[in-house]
């Protein structure tokens, strides 16, 4: 067989599986497509060569061989799409994972809004003076954004065991403090039932710790009366 013909060959079946892709995976993403069509070119080369080791294949009618050669095509096709669906499962599968490992919701403090994400790592935290219209979430480890009443808006994604803070001027900032699982348990907790105006992150911090303390205090055993002895009358 000539090597014109094989190209020729080649092609068609490079623009075949491409269609084929395109057909299976209709999204206005080409990068899943171009995978896809690899995937099951490179079955397809892997089929085509075993079948041609084959001494029967070469002695076979011509009608036999394009019979085979469709149907190596077709199971090329399942194999590759088979192999994808597999892949894009086990992705939506460690994400959903990963998302269930860690909650992530906003809440008021004192005249703050505070947006947070919880997990096993660690907790991250964003607060923001003034309180927005509108605030939306795609999930614990997506962006978040912020809208404000004079048009503005900020877009971010909260970052693990940092505070950001997000001034009157709504410029976002991380800090790098550090705020763990109770200290933003405490907040929740209190966080409605405050009337006080913080208006920096170390008054932020201040103002937790002065609570950690009160809390602190609060569960502590009383301490034991001392004990008078009767017989001395003292």
């Amino acid at each position: 067989m000539r090597i014109s013909t094989l190209v020729g060959r080649f092609v068609i079946g490079l623009i075949a599986l491409s269609f084929v892709a395109a057909i299976l995976t209709p999204t206005p993403d080409v990068v899943p497509q171009i995978a896809l069509m690899i995937m099951m070119g490179v079955v397809l080369g892997i089929l085509a060569f075993i079948v041609s080791r084959f001494k029967s294949f070469g002695q076979s009618p011509q009608s036999i061989k394009k019979l085979i050669i469709v149907l190596v095509c077709l199971l090329s096709i399942t194999t590759g799409y088979s192999a994808m669906s597999f892949l894009n499962d086990l992705h939506r599968s460690e994400n959903r994972s990963s998302a269930s490992s860690f909650e992530g919701a906003a809440f008021s403090f004192a005249n703050l809004f505070v947006a947070y994400s919880l997990g096993s790592e660690g907790v991250g935290v964003v607060c923001s003076v003034d309180s927005p219209q509108r605030f939306t979430s795609a999930g614990p480890d997506g962006p978040c954004k912020v809208s404000f009443a004079d048009g503005k808006s900020v877009e971010f994604n909260i970052i693990r065991n940092q505070i950001g803070w997000i001034d009157q001027q709504h410029k976002l900032t991380f800090l790098g403090h550090v705020l763990n699982k109770d200290d933003l348990s405490l907040m929740r907790s209190r966080g409605d039932n405050l009337k006080v105006t913080i208006s920096s992150p170390d008054e932020l911090l201040a103002f937790v710790k002065r609570l950690k303390a009160e809390q602190a205090a609060s569960t502590a055993p009383p301490e034991a009366a001392p004990v008078t002895d009767r017989s001395t009358g003292s």
